[in-house]
């Protein structure tokens, strides 16, 4: 943010307005931005077509977060100084931080309409393009930076990047192999590849390309940790929890927690009564489905005093199935502890005590208060009860390989069924199917947290749900859950097989083709005319 103009005067030719806008562009400097600010309106009140002084607002305001009132001043100086390519880009940066993509993109063109090949504007409109969605454009666009700069590897991992959000593999894995010919010790290419091969069930080759990187930087937290979600989907398990607890060193993690790590003790006869603060780290779903390692650290070490920390949607939930814990919200204040345990890393910390993924005993259970709410809503049962969740959270980073659209249960939702939407939130587009969808009821208003979705739960026969935290949910209470999978599954279950160690009332509808739902969906529902068949026998 460099805004002083080179001036071939001396300071006894400035004029006042020159002495006082160099005084604020030396605060500005300083960081001196309450002082800069009004200094700059003052000088902006004398002259409304001072372009420098409206320029230098717009500049503090950028450093004070305040990007749409940034915008408004640079959109202003903009029209009383010479166009310049570090104006328009800063304009394009501001409105990209201010959520105003489209805008972003005009005022980066007229820069580089000065400038046509400079790399910084040509790289930060790649940027807007993919922001935008306009992956295509943002490829021709690097294809024409590549012309430019045919030996910059980025460009090649750029492009590989684009490829992967679109799904295309081979291509991405080509852009990859490209980019490392260039530089073959660019790590984090490295590191992409592996992903990408992968996806595309190339393990070993995968794994090949984690070991060379971690050979290289043996600290490289992004090798480690894709190292670890490998080794944990190919069922290796020791490897697998081992490597994931670098998942906190790669900048994509954190827990806030204080203080020493809880180490397991060596002997389960010799360990001292502490208080551990257990604590949810990632979704809802990850901390259903730990949350039986809490259970199983009390029941090995009963003296010592456990808080566990969660989401406060979870909270009444949980508390009733861990009597022995202190479960409270992580919006409370924290409670004394001596040491903490990310969930998560519970089954690295209890390695020595159990056997890869245990079959943990612990199913919750629902109040019988909740539980006749919920039986008074939904009144007389006719017909089997089918539990539908079929999207979880836009913000998850898979959320576009996981969820559904609802109009795609269309023919399953024909099958003689009483269906119950089990979603607490629901999606613009979906709530148009609904709206239409006679046969899928749906009590979205009447649920507040887990514990009434876990109550709706327990009267369905059957849950069906792609992978999120309802499937977690509907599993720990023990009743009957299919899962939708996508053809790249979480880690968390494996590979092929239809059922799964972590819960015994799960099975698993696997893709067999990425993006194909309608065959999946099919199988699911001749298994579902096979349920009725059966339970109408009984």
């Amino acid at each position: 943010m460099v805004y002083d103009q080179e001036s071939y005067l001396t300071r006894d030719m400035m004029t006042p307005e020159d002495q006082r806008l160099e005084q604020a562009q030396s605060l500005f400097r300083a960081g001196k931005l309450e002082e800069a600010k009004a200094l700059f309106s003052a000088i902006a009140a004398l002259n409304a077509e001072c372009g420098v002084a409206l320029q230098g607002l717009g500049y503090v305001a950028g450093k004070q977060n305040e990007y749409e009132q940034a915008v408004l001043y640079l959109t202003q100086a903009q029209q009383y100084l010479p166009p310049s390519l570090e104006l328009f880009l800063q304009l394009s940066y501001l409105c990209k931080l201010a959520g105003r993509h489209a805008e972003s993109l005009s005022w980066i063109d007229q820069g580089l309409t000065l400038v046509p090949q400079d790399y910084e504007a040509l790289s930060f409109r790649t940027g807007i393009l993919i922001t935008l969605g306009r992956y295509d454009e943002a490829l021709m666009h690097l294809r024409g930076m590549i012309s430019t700069y045919p030996q910059d590897p980025q460009l090649y991992f750029q492009v590989g990047q684009i490829y992967g959000v679109m799904g295309c593999l081979e291509d991405e894995i080509s852009a990859y192999q490209d980019a490392l010919a260039l530089k073959p010790d660019a790590l984090q290419v490295r590191v992409n590849l592996g992903v990408a091969l992968r996806d595309q069930f190339k393990f070993t080759e995968a794994q090949s390309q984690f070991n060379q990187v971690i050979k290289l930087d043996p600290d490289h937290v992004g090798a480690r940790t894709n190292r670890a979600q490998l080794n944990l989907l190919l069922g290796k398990m020791a490897q697998g929890w081992k490597d994931y607890e670098w998942r906190w060193l790669d900048g994509t993690a954190s827990h806030g927690i204080e203080g020493p790590r809880w180490q397991t003790p060596k002997s389960v006869k010799t360990y001292k009564a502490v208080h551990v603060l257990v604590h949810a780290e990632q979704g809802f779903g990850d901390t259903l489905q730990f949350s039986r390692y809490v259970g199983l650290l009390k029941k090995l070490f009963p003296k010592i005093d456990i808080t566990f920390r969660v989401q406060k949607e979870l909270v009444s939930f949980l508390k009733p199935n861990f009597p022995l814990v202190n479960v409270v919200s992580e919006q409370d204040a924290l409670v004394a502890y001596d040491a903490h345990l990310p969930l998560l890393s519970a089954p690295f910390a209890l390695e020595k005590y159990i056997q890869n993924i245990p079959k943990l005993d612990q199913t919750y259970s629902v109040s019988q208060i909740k539980q006749q709410e919920w039986s008074d809503r939904l009144g007389v049962k006719t017909k089997p009860r089918i539990g539908l969740a079929w999207s979880g959270r836009p913000t998850h980073l898979n959320d576009k390989n996981r969820s559904i659209s609802l109009d795609q249960f269309s023919d399953l939702l024909s099958e003689d069924c009483d269906f119950y939407s089990l979603q607490k939130e629901i999606r613009a587009e979906d709530l148009k199917v609904l709206t239409r969808e006679s046969r899928l009821k749906s009590f979205s208003d009447e649920i507040v947290d887990f514990s009434d979705t876990a109550a709706l739960c327990q009267h369905m026969d059957v849950v069906i749900s792609v992978d999120t935290s309802v499937a977690h949910l509907a599993a720990s209470l023990g009743r009957p859950t299919w899962v939708l999978l996508p053809h790249m599954p979480d880690w968390r279950w494996q590979l092929e097989r239809m059922d799964t160690d972590w819960y015994e009332s799960v099975r698993l509808f696997r893709q067999n083709v990425a993006d194909e739902w309608p065959e999946v969906i099919a199988r699911m529902q001749q298994a579902l005319r096979q349920f009725i068949q059966v339970n109408t026998q009984k």
